[in-house]
């Protein structure tokens, strides 16, 4: 009642969202969410009469999409998720999250082959597989989480694009299973945090806005073999005994990168 000494007012909201798609629906296409999100105060309140969310101080969202095509190795996924603590109103949101996966597959060196041959060469089972995926992802405080304070929140977002591809083939020579691999890295960030010293000999730092690109590369090789052998008995019931044994070696070899800046993200 307004006429009262301890009158007040509260603007508080709870959002609770569950989807899933029957895959029946639309084949290769999925698409789910579960959402939770709500103000502190919602917990406490007489709108919130759920027993579990008032004895929770977490709350988790996630809202998920992915696509793939028939007879194709690559596929999309977009997603959205949601994290806060109403004990310390921290509040995380990434949004949105952005994959596109490309599935091993065989590059065309079979071409050159003779029609007449039987027998793959080790060529002929270069496999390539790459992913690409974006993240966009800010951590605030719930205070901060209003509509009028939108330019400020999409200011601080942290986001980047990372790559991955390899070059992968397995064959045998002397009895051995050899399994040579290409692996590369690349990301992709739209700032940076770069370290200098003030005219003072004071410590300092600040973000530059841009395009910013790091990448390093690893060379992997790994041998295997099965080794048999019989080891006769010649008292008791036992006449022989068969053994194998399954060897293996590894080695990988990665460049060392030194770059001179500290990326935010």
């Amino acid at each position: 009642f307004k006429e009262l000494a301890d009158y007040s007012e509260n603007r508080n909201y709870f959002l609770r969202w569950n989807h899933t798609q029957d895959p029946k629906a639309r084949p290769n296409t999925s698409f789910s969410a579960n959402v939770n999100v709500g103000s502190s105060k919602a917990f406490r309140s007489n709108i919130n009469n759920n027993l579990n969310d008032f004895v929770s101080s977490t709350f988790n969202s996630g809202i998920a999409y992915g696509k793939s095509w028939d007879g194709k190795p690559y596929s999309v996924s977009i997603n959205a998720n949601h994290s806060q603590n109403t004990q310390s109103k921290s509040f995380s949101v990434s949004l949105p999250n952005a994959s596109f996966n490309l599935a091993r597959v065989f590059l065309p060196l079979g071409l050159l082959k003779d029609k007449a041959q039987v027998k793959e060469k080790w060529f002929e089972k270069i496999g390539f597989s790459s992913s690409s995926n974006f993240n966009n992802q800010l951590n605030t405080f719930e205070p901060m989480v209003r509509f009028d304070n939108m330019p400020y929140l999409l200011k601080n977002f942290k986001n980047g694009i990372n790559h991955n591809a390899s070059l992968s083939t397995s064959f045998k020579a002397l009895n051995l299973s050899i399994n040579p691999s290409i692996s590369y890295n690349e990301k992709w960030y739209f700032d940076r945090l770069h370290h200098f010293n003030t005219t003072e000999g004071a410590y300092g730092s600040e973000t530059e806005r841009g395009f910013y690109r790091i990448h390093q590369y690893q060379f992997n090789l790994s041998f295997s073999t099965q080794l048999y052998g019989m080891f006769t008995a010649r008292k008791g019931k036992i006449s022989a005994i068969r053994h194998m044994m399954s060897p293996s070696a590894s080695f990988f070899y990665r460049p060392e990168f030194d770059y001179n800046q500290t990326f935010t993200t």
